[in-house]
């Protein structure tokens, strides 16, 4: 009768490591396919590949909208001025003085009188100077990074809806006068509150601290993944819109 060598202890352990090892591996990557089908955003690519962004920073580059006319109405017929009925010519009694000729009337009294509070046809109103300025933004798969020329034109012509990726704390001391904030921290645990956000058919402008700050950016991708096909990245963020003279409010509010 044989006998049953025990296995040592060392090459117990290992074999236990790699059993370890491998059901991690499995686990890792059953979750990663879970998270391409529910949450792209959030899961590993398979194969490394980098995500582009489009440059538009010089005003230039974008096409601009072309201006409305504006057709004015038609004018209205002016009614004409019923003329006075004049007498009816009565003949002269004969006698022996010849009679003398009436004399002539002015040709003032047979020219039509101007009718008071006649208007001249308006002529055609151009379209403002501010909306034929608004570039026009096309949809994109990737976010478009754009200057302070830009920034500036859709802002005074309230074409965009502006959102501050910083945190809630770098949000109060200081941001873009009308922008909502929306840090993407808080979009990276919550894709949710990405989906939830209605531009109202505008474009979207994230911006952030400007610089080396890429909190902009992965929210500006954030949203694309969330279906929006719309979004800029203020590159200069706070320290251009301020060094542009551009309007900072502080609190929590917009």
């Amino acid at each position: 009768m044989s006998e049953l060598h025990p296995v040592p202890t060392g090459a117990r352990t290992g074999r236990d490591v790699l059993v370890l090892v491998l059901t991690g591996c499995a686990l890792g990557v059953g979750y990663n396919a879970l998270q391409w089908v529910s949450n792209p955003s959030r899961a590993v690519p398979w194969m490394r590949a980098e995500r582009r962004v489009v440059s538009l920073a010089a005003a230039d580059t974008l096409p601009k909208a072309p201006p409305a006319v504006v057709t004015p109405p038609p004018a209205q017929p002016v009614p004409a001025r019923p003329q006075p009925a004049k007498p009816a010519a009565t003949r002269p009694a004969t006698t022996k003085t010849t009679p003398q000729s009436a004399p002539a009337k002015p040709e003032a009294e047979h020219a039509a009188p101007a009718t008071p509070g006649a208007a001249a046809p308006a002529a055609p109103t151009a379209a403002p100077a501010s909306a034929a300025a608004l570039p026009e933004i096309p949809d994109s798969r990737s976010p478009v990074e754009v200057g302070t020329d830009i920034v500036r034109r859709l802002y005074d012509g309230k074409a965009a809806l502006f959102v501050d990726a910083r945190s809630a704390a770098d949000y109060a001391q200081g941001h873009i006068a009308g922008a909502i904030n929306l840090p993407f921290d808080d979009v990276f645990k919550d894709p949710s509150r990405a989906r939830a956000l209605d531009a109202g058919g505008r474009p979207i402008v994230t911006y952030c601290d400007g610089g080396d700050c890429d909190l902009s950016r992965n929210l500006a991708f954030s949203l694309l993944d969330a279906g929006q096909h719309r979004v800029l990245v203020f590159t200069g963020g706070i320290p251009a819109w301020k060094d542009a003279g551009g309007a900072i409010h502080t609190g929590d509010a917009p």
